[in-house]
């Protein structure tokens, strides 16, 4: 043998070395032209170093080789190196006809990387190297038809490529072939096929396929729920990496679901997603961060991942950022910012947030007040299945607001929001069918909803099913059951059924009577801020019923709701402050609070009209100076007969004083009484000249002209102290 054939046949032995040491570094495992002993090396594993080395060596010494090539174009892409370079050679190979050079132009092209952008072009090449028989291709393929990258949308061809591509054993395939067959698209939905095709991508080691393997086992949606195996599978996508894996991990261990319950480590998982970017991961630990929930609490650091989530486009992260900056917690109150998050998070699709939304513009706290508005986001929020948007919308509905009246409609909005388990809508759907308000009377049916409210924890619902058991109304009368349900909201919190809870036991009305606990529960319900309690308690402290306070804390009572616009706390109170007795005597305030009564014109004008006229009436000094007999010459305040009786009786009751005056002072007397006949009289008494008895007949007349008898007879006995006949 020659020394150039042993020179060349040495060449020849470090080529073909060259070439397995690429093929060893760097082939790819879709190449269907490798070699058969050469397994291939997955992407993510591959040296990029030693194969851009090993490759370069190879391709100087077979500079034709269009494998070399493509193996060479995959390290140095690997390597980051520029995209131009292997933009370059991986267009060679495949214009020699490597299939898997082919694909990765096109993800090239698909991309825009080291060569214009062109997903049409992308779409080309798939199909070239799909059509050659490379799985990889039918599912980039798939993908680019199913979500209209350089070609129409046709979710049948979609379907089709998915599945030879999964036949023919490429594991992301077989997850999507699953996913379709799970939402019916481009085929007919099939649950239990899904799961199979999930499984099948799964324990190929598909991440993906773990996770929609773990969703359905965890929910037993189109197979056996199995919250173990769910776990495993979450656990082992999670340690691969897969952030979502990482997040329902974490909620597996948050409610010990298919594992050992542990939020310790479940907010170590929710870290770990929300580090990698997951959003949903970033809520969940800013919830636990918030509580304090297998974690230190720290409301600043679960505000910022509120935020982060929020500024990434999570509607979930957006609300509870805005509902924090309306606090002012873990964040500086910033009440423009809140509400323009909490609307982004509406728009972008988060229910709660657009039932927040719309309660804001309903009631005009923190922006400005648009019932119109408010009704479209309610809408919306019922519409996508929010139970308490519906009772909201219901109510809107009901009382007109926003929009045209209807109480059939809200009838209807009560009863879904009812039926969807909100309790709001149990109780307002059985106040309406126990009143017959928009639909048929049906007092056992209001039963039914109040009973329903009252089990799942709902006061009012409580408290309402004690009102029927009280009365018997649906339902067999039940005294006792009735002070069972309304201890039970008492105890709740819930203000009206402390004071009917009270009323039972002064009364002694299905639970033995105990005046001193019906005066705590007055007492509580007032320190709560229930104005009709004030009322009760001031009134059980004046009449010593369960306690022996003195008239100022009754005086205090009384105060607190006749500030709070209660018009029997008004009088109730200015009736104390015009008493001879205790230490809160104030006639000036106390004309003032009977005045706002009478203007209120509530059912207990008469009540401040007469306390009034008792007040005007009480005698300053010398019985028949000006300061005294003013109240008659006054005329009564224009359109109230309340006031016009207040100050008659005012007078009357001043006149009848006079069994112990003088002759003199009945001579002014003759004047105040008639100075109701009219301005006359008024001018005769300002003149010191006395009445007539046709004047004081004339007083009368006005009396009876107010139809009030007790006065009427008050002047006559005038009439006769006065020697009129």
């Amino acid at each position: 043998m020659t020394v150039a054939t042993l020179a060349l046949l040495l060449l020849a032995f470090r080529a073909q070395a060259q070439t397995e040491d690429c093929d060893a570094l760097a082939a790819s495992p879709f190449d269907t032209g490798r070699p058969p002993t050469v397994p291939g090396v997955p992407y993510e594993q591959m040296d990029s170093a030693r194969a851009i080395d090993a490759c370069t060596k190879a391709l100087a010494v077979n500079p034709d080789n269009p494998r070399l090539k493509f193996q060479l174009a995959r390290a140095l892409a690997k390597g980051g190196k520029p995209p131009e370079q292997y933009a370059r050679l991986y267009r060679e190979a495949a214009d020699q006809g490597v299939h898997v050079a082919v694909h990765n132009l096109g993800t090239l092209y698909e991309r825009g990387t080291g060569i214009p952008k062109d997903e049409a072009e992308a779409v080309r090449l798939y199909r070239k190297a799909a059509e050659a028989g490379l799985t990889i291709s039918m599912n980039a393929l798939a993908d680019a038809i199913m979500h209209s990258r350089g070609t129409e949308r046709n979710e049948s061809q979609a379907f089709v490529w998915y599945r030879k591509s999964a036949e023919g054993g490429h594991p992301p395939a077989m997850s999507s072939l699953g996913w379709m067959y799970e939402n019916g698209q481009g085929v007919a939905k099939n649950v239990e096929e899904a799961n199979v095709w999930h499984r099948r991508a799964a324990e190929a080691g598909d991440l993906d396929g773990m996770v929609f393997l773990a969703n359905n086992l965890s929910s037993g949606n189109g197979t056996a729920k199995n919250e173990k195996e769910a776990a495993s599978w979450f656990r082992r996508a999670a340690d691969a990496g897969n952030v979502q894996a990482m997040r329902r991990f974490g909620l597996m261990l948050e409610e010990g679901k298919g594992v050992d319950k542990d939020e310790s480590g479940a907010n170590v998982w929710y870290r770990r997603a929300a580090e990698a970017g997951d959003t949903d991961a970033m809520v969940f630990l800013g919830i636990n961060l918030m509580d304090g929930l297998g974690i230190a609490k720290n409301e600043v650091e679960a505000a910022d991942w509120y935020r982060k989530a929020a500024e990434a486009g999570n509607s979930q992260g957006m609300r509870r950022w805005a509902l924090l900056l309306a606090r002012g917690t873990g964040a500086p109150k910033d009440l423009p910012a809140a509400i323009a998050w909490l609307r982004k998070a509406a728009e972008a699709g988060d229910i709660e947030a657009m039932r927040r939304y719309g309660r804001e513009l309903e009631t005009g706290r923190i922006i400005a007040e648009n019932e119109v508005e408010s009704v479209g986001w309610y809408r919306k929020a019922a519409d996508a299945g929010d139970a308490r948007a519906m009772s909201s919308l219901g109510l809107m509905l009901e009382n007109g607001k926003g929009t045209a009246k209807s109480l059939a409609e809200a009838n209807q909005w009560y009863r879904k929001a009812a039926e969807a388990g909100d309790t709001d809508g149990m109780v307002f759907l059985g106040i309406n069918l126990a009143s017959g308000a928009g639909i048929e009377k049906n007092e056992e049916a209001a039963v039914s909803w109040y009973r329903k409210a009252a089990q799942a924890g709902d006061t009012q619902g409580m408290r309402r099913l004690a009102a029927m058991l009280e009365k018997g109304r649906g339902v067999p009368k039940n005294e006792r059951d009735a002070v069972g349900w309304y201890r039970k909201a008492a105890d709740a919190g819930d203000a009206e059924a402390m004071l009917s809870l009270g009323f039972k036991l002064r009364a002694g009305e299905g639970i033995p009577k105990n005046e001193k606990d019906a005066f705590k529960w007055f007492l509580k319900a007032a320190e709560g801020g229930n104005v009709d309690a004030m009322v009760v308690a001031g009134l059980s402290i004046e009449g010593g019923f369960g306690t022996t306070d003195g008239r100022p804390a009754a005086a205090k009572w009384f105060a607190k709701a006749a500030e709070a616009g209660d018009v029997q706390g008004m009088v109730r109170y200015a009736d104390l402050l015009s008493s001879f007795h205790g230490n809160v005597r104030n006639k000036t305030l106390a004309k003032s609070w009977y005045e706002r009564a009478i203007g209120a014109g509530d059912t207990e004008e008469k009540s401040a009209a007469a306390g009034l006229a008792k007040l005007l009436a009480q005698p300053e000094g010398r019985p028949g100076s000006p300061d005294n007999f003013k109240v008659c010459d006054t005329e009564a305040p224009e359109g109230s007969q309340e006031a016009q009786r207040a100050r008659i009786e005012a007078c009357t009751r001043f006149i009848t004083l006079a069994s112990a005056w003088t002759r003199q002072d009945r001579e002014v007397i003759h004047a105040m009484a008639s100075a109701y006949a009219g301005r006359g009289f008024a001018h005769r008494l300002l003149n010191n000249r006395p009445a007539t008895c046709a004047d004081l007949r004339k007083s009368r007349s006005l009396y009876v002209s107010t139809d009030w008898q007790e006065q009427v007879g008050n002047i006559t006995k005038i009439l006769q102290i006065v020697g009129c006949r």
